[in-house]
C-alpha cells in the first residue's frame, strides 16, 4: 500500500448528489441526531464510533469565495477544535485524514481519536477499526490510513 498516493488523493468535486455512502457501520443507519444542515454544508466523511449509543461526527465542507471551509458537528453540539478549516483547494485526502486524527472534542484534553485508541491498553487494530469507521464515498481509503496509523503506533 503506497501511503503517500493514498494521502495526496484529490478528488475532483466536494459537492456531489450523495457524498457519503448510504451504507453505514456498525450495523444500523447512525447520525439521524446530527443538526440538520443549512444546505450550504455538504458531508464529505461521516465518522461512525459503534459505541453504546451509536455516536457519529460529521465533516462537513462548503465552497466560500474560492476557498473551502471545513466545520465538525456531532450529535451532542460538541466543540471541536485543532483542525484546518480553510482550503485554498479541495482538501487531499491526507488533509482530511489529518483532521480527524488532530480535531479535539473540547472535553477532552487531546484529539478525540487518541482518547478512543488510548481507552483500553488492549485494543488491537483489528477491535479499533471495527469501533471506528470513516465512512466517504470522496475519499475512500481514509480506514486503511488510520490502518497504517495504528501500525505506526505500534499495534498489532
Amino acid at each position: 500500500m503506497d501511503i503517500e498516493k493514498l494521502k495526496n488523493y484529490q478528488p475532483q468535486n466536494l459537492f456531489v448528489e450523495n457524498p457519503t455512502n448510504k451504507t453505514r457501520k456498525p450495523l444500523i443507519d447512525v447520525g439521524e441526531h446530527l443538526p440538520v444542515s443549512d444546505g450550504k454544508y455538504s458531508e464529505i466523511v461521516r465518522i461512525s464510533l459503534a459505541s453504546t449509543t451509536g455516536d457519529v461526527i460529521s465533516i462537513m465542507a462548503k465552497r466560500n469565495s474560492g476557498d473551502v471551509r471545513i466545520k465538525i458537528v456531532d450529535e451532542y453540539s460538541s466543540k471541536f477544535t485543532n483542525y484546518i478549516n480553510k482550503y485554498q483547494n479541495i482538501p487531499t485526502q491526507g488533509e482530511v485524514y489529518n483532521i480527524i486524527v488532530n480535531m479535539i472534542n473540547t472535553d477532552y484534553p487531546q484529539p478525540l481519536i487518541i482518547e478512543i485508541i488510548k481507552s483500553d491498553p488492549k485494543n488491537t487494530i483489528d477491535k479499533l477499526t471495527k469501533f471506528i469507521h470513516f465512512d466517504s464515498n470522496l475519499y475512500p481509503a481514509l480506514n486503511d490510513l488510520f490502518k497504517s496509523f495504528l501500525q505506526e503506533m505500534g499495534y498489532k
